[in-house]
């Protein structure tokens, strides 16, 4: 049965000629139903404090080199760090790590407390991720309100588990209410 969240349209009303681009509102809602994983990506500053934050926009690229990419909204604090980095990790959040991701979405000292490995350029390595990723910059690419940051990966762990996915507007599987 259809949701009531499934009945509004599925395009914008009609816009200006020669402006065919859907609402961005409209696409926010499309994409809320295309579940992503939750990671957060990490690197060290050139001052050696470590940073992070909580990122869904992330995806492999390329086999062949190891390629992985992510975006990152150029009005992020964090932005200069991750484009200027000599390297990143990736660290794909567990079902059970809701924790982690509220931690690396909030703000303060994200690291305080944490005891983590480091990777590739001393990128923090998120504890008890399903997967660890220990990247090198390979390029910065523009995307809109975004940059893409494309990571050459070093070094690859993974854990068992199962993934932590953000799926319309919310965390699935749902560890808080079930």
């Amino acid at each position: 049965m259809p949701q009531e969240d499934d009945m509004k349209p599925a395009r914008a009303p009609k816009r200006a000629a020669g402006n065919p681009l859907v609402a961005p509102e409209v696409f926010r809602h499309a994409l809320g139903h295309f579940a992503s994983g939750v990671s957060v990506v990490s690197a060290m500053t050139p001052d050696g404090v470590p940073v992070g934050l909580t990122i869904s926009a992330f995806s492999s690229l390329s086999l062949d080199p190891p390629l992985v990419m992510f975006a990152l909204r150029r009005a992020s604090r964090l932005h200069e760090v991750f484009t200027k980095a000599r390297g990143f990790a990736v660290s794909v959040l567990g079902a059970d790590q809701q924790d982690m991701m509220k931690r690396f979405s909030s703000p303060g000292d994200r690291f305080a407390g944490l005891s983590c490995e480091q990777g590739f350029d001393a990128a923090p390595l998120v504890p008890g991720a399903i997967l660890w990723l220990e990247c090198e910059l390979h390029s910065i690419q523009p995307g809109g309100d975004h940059t893409i940051v494309i990571g050459a990966v070093r070094n690859a762990r993974s854990f068992p588990g199962a993934p932590l996915l953000y799926w319309r507007g919310a965390v699935f599987p749902d560890q808080a209410g079930g």
